[in-house]
C-alpha cells in the first residue's frame, strides 16, 4: 500500500482509538454494550447499532479492512461511545462533538481521495459497467427522489435472479404494505413536503410490482425487533404483519430472535442479488442511512453472504415463523 495512503488511515485509526480509550471501552466491551444498546435512539439521532468486535478491530488496528470505513459507521460508533460515557461516569464532552468528528473524516477522505484512490466501495464495481452506468430507466420519473448509490441498486434489482435480505429494523421494502411503506418513509424523511413522502412510497410500490407474479425469487429475513416497531401505528402494523403472512406462503420469510449471536454480528440491513447469467458475480447491497455500500472485494463480498446464511441457520423455520407472525397477529 502506498506510504501516504497508509500515514493517513493510521491517523484516522488513532484518532479512533484515542475516543475508544476515552470512553473507558475495549473491543470486547463494545460488542457487549453496543449489543444491549442495539435499537436505542442514539445522539445522532438514528438507532444504535451492534458494534462488532472484529469490524472494531479492523477499522482500528488496519486488520483487513485498508480503507475508510463509511461516515454512517463512524457516526453510530460516536454515539455509541456517547452512550457509553454517560454509562461509565466519564463527561461525554471529552469526546467531540458529532461536528468534530465529521470535520476530522471529511479530511481524512479529502486526503485520500486526492491521492486519487477510492475510499468506500461506494458503487457496484464488480458488475461490467454497462449494467451499472448510473443511468435512468424505469425509475426515471422519480428521479429526484432517487440518490446515485441508489440508482444503481435499482438498475440491478429486476435484473437479478434471486434476491435475499436481512432487515433488523423495519420490515423489507419489497414486502411491505404502502400503509406502512408511508410510516417508514416518514420516520426517515419525515421533515421533507408531502409531495416528496408521497413519491418515495410510490416508488416503493412500483419495486413491488416489477417482481415476477409470485415473488418466488425473494428470501427475507427479518429480526423480530421490525415485528414490535412502537414507531409505527398498531393497526398499521397488524395490517404489515398480516400481508407478510400471506407473503410467506409463496416465498421463504424467517423470524430471527434478536437475542441470537449471529444478529449481534451483523450491522445493519445486507442484501444479496444473484444473477442467472453465468460469469456474474453475486452483488451485495449494504444500506446505510445517507448512502450504501457495495463491496467490491471478493473476500469481503463472501463474508456478508456467510453473515446471511448464519442469520438463516439461527433464524426459525418458514412454517415457525408463519406461527410467530400469526401469535403477533392474534396479540395485537
Amino acid at each position: 500500500m502506498d506510504e501516504r495512503r497508509t500515514a493517513i488511515l493510521a491517523e484516522f485509526r488513532e484518532f479512533l482509538e484515542s475516543a475508544i480509550s476515552k470512553a473507558k471501552v475495549n473491543f470486547a466491551t463494545a460488542e457487549r454494550l453496543s449489543g444491549r444498546l442495539h435499537g436505542e435512539i442514539g445522539a445522532h439521532g438514528s438507532p444504535l447499532q451492534t458494534i462488532s468486535k472484529s469490524t472494531l478491530h479492523d477499522h482500528v488496528r488496519g486488520g483487513r479492512r485498508q480503507k475508510l470505513p463509511s461516515w454512517e459507521w463512524v457516526a453510530n460508533l460516536w454515539a455509541f461511545l456517547v452512550a457509553a460515557a454517560v454509562e461509565n461516569k466519564v463527561d461525554p464532552a471529552r469526546l467531540g462533538t458529532l461536528e468534530e468528528w465529521q470535520a476530522v473524516y471529511e479530511a481524512a477522505e479529502a486526503k485520500l481521495r486526492r491521492l486519487g484512490r477510492h475510499t468506500t466501495d461506494t458503487e457496484p464495481a464488480s458488475l461490467p459497467a454497462s449494467l451499472v452506468e448510473p443511468r435512468m430507466t424505469w425509475w426515471g420519473a422519480y428521479a429526484d427522489v432517487v440518490p446515485a448509490w441508489f440508482g444503481w441498486f435499482l438498475n440491478l434489482e429486476p435484473l437479478a435472479g434471486d434476491i435475499r435480505c436481512y432487515e433488523e429494523l423495519y420490515v423489507p421494502g419489497l414486502l411491505q404494505t404502502e400503509e406502512y411503506a408511508e410510516a417508514v418513509v416518514r420516520l426517515r424523511h419525515g421533515l421533507a413536503p408531502e409531495a416528496e413522502i408521497r413519491r418515495r412510497v410510490e416508488l416503493r410500490m412500483l419495486r413491488q410490482r416489477l417482481m415476477p407474479h409470485g415473488g418466488r425469487r425473494v428470501w427475507a429475513i427479518i429480526n423480530e425487533m421490525a415485528l414490535w416497531n412502537p414507531l409505527v401505528d398498531r393497526a398499521a402494523m397488524k395490517r404489515q404483519l398480516r400481508h407478510l403472512l400471506d407473503a410467506s406462503v409463496r416465498m421463504p420469510v424467517q423470524i430471527v430472535p434478536a437475542g441470537a449471536p449471529a444478529c449481534r454480528s451483523v450491522s445493519g440491513p445486507i442484501t444479496v442479488l444473484r444473477f442467472s447469467h453465468e460469469g456474474l458475480p453475486d452483488v451485495v447491497y449494504l444500506e446505510q442511512a445517507d448512502s450504501a455500500l457495495y463491496p467490491g472485494d471478493p473476500e469481503a463480498r463472501e463474508l456478508y453472504i456467510k453473515q446471511f446464511n448464519s442469520l438463516a441457520i439461527a433464524a426459525y423455520r418458514p412454517k415457525e415463523s408463519q406461527d410467530i407472525i400469526r401469535r403477533l397477529i392474534d396479540e395485537m
